[in-house]
């Protein structure tokens, strides 16, 4: 199948929103990339802290991507609204894991990380784990905390707090 990458992302990627179930945790902005795109990776996120980001978010995604050369340019288009340094969760040095559940059928849990100083991470601090199930996203959260003891700041949705 061909994509006109010309057209609104939109158009040709699937998109769902994350919405935090708690203050002082970013929605998330989950698109699946097409299998052209989709090299090393399944999924492409915008970490939205403010109302605001996540609406220039969903406008840049109604828009085509920008062209760098023969290239898709995300970096002048979605991505923009969410380049800054970020303004939320900033745990005073410590880890901060957040678990949300799938928004509808199809999409995968999403556990976010939150470590400042992580300089591959979006925004300098957020990186993210896509699981296809409930158990298999809390038995890697077992596996998280024991490699790291100190990870004490878990937020769960509601639904799993048992």
């Amino acid at each position: 199948m061909t994509i006109d990458f010309g057209s609104p992302i939109r158009d040709w990627m699937d998109t769902t929103i994350y919405v935090a179930h708690r203050s002082g945790i970013p929605d998330v902005v989950l698109g699946r990339l097409p299998a052209q795109l989709a090299v090393g990776r399944r999924y492409k996120s915008w970490i939205c802290e403010t109302r605001q980001e996540l609406r220039a978010v969903q406008t840049a995604l109604s828009n085509p991507v920008p062209r760098q050369g023969l290239g898709l340019d995300f970096r002048r288009g979605p991505d923009a609204a969410v380049s800054g340094p970020p303004k939320g969760m900033q745990p005073h040095g410590q880890i901060v894991v957040a678990v949300y559940p799938p928004p509808s059928n199809g999409w995968p849990w999403l556990i976010l990380l939150c470590v400042p100083g992580q300089r591959d991470a979006e925004r300098g601090i957020y990186s993210w784990e896509a699981m296809p199930t409930e158990e298999e996203a809390m038995a890697h959260l077992a596996r998280m905390a024991k490699m790291a003891p100190a990870l004490k700041h878990v937020i769960l949705p509601p639904e799993i707090r048992h």
